[in-house]
Parts: C-alpha cells; sequence; structure tokens
C-alpha cells in the first residue's frame, strides 16, 4: 500500500483506532478467533463511515435547501 505523505498522519491515526477496536473486541469475546475480532472491527469501522456519510448527504441537501431560500448576496 502505498501512502502518500499527506495522508500519513491520517492513516496511522485510523490505524490506532482499528487495533484499539480489535483489543476491545478481544477483550469483550475471548471465544473469538483473531480473525473473527478484526472482522468485527473493520464492520464497525464500515458501519461509521456509512453513518457519516449519509449524515454528510442530508447535511448537503439541507444547506443547498437554505441556498435555494436565501436571496444572493
Amino acid at each position: 500500500m502505498i501512502i502518500k505523505s499527506e495522508e500519513e498522519a491520517l492513516v496511522r491515526k485510523v490505524e490506532k483506532e482499528i487495533q484499539q477496536s480489535i483489543l476491545d473486541f478481544q477483550k469483550a469475546y475471548t471465544g473469538l478467533t483473531l480473525q473473527d475480532c478484526m472482522a468485527m472491527a473493520m464492520m464497525t469501522q464500515g458501519v461509521s463511515l456509512q453513518k457519516s456519510k449519509e449524515e454528510n448527504d442530508e447535511t448537503q441537501e439541507y444547506l443547498q435547501k437554505w441556498s435555494q431560500l436565501l436571496p444572493a448576496v
């Protein structure tokens, strides 16, 4: 994986979040394999990302409606 220098800090932050999530799942569900915990961590990240995208879309729609109602300055 090639990481752009301007994205390095973001990638490291996400990596730490994923590692912590995996550790949290390992502690909470001691019977699960590492692979199971990794899958659950990835699913959690994916759901969080999707929620953020949907909230962003709703915000964009809201702003679009307001910009149509307000007179141009």
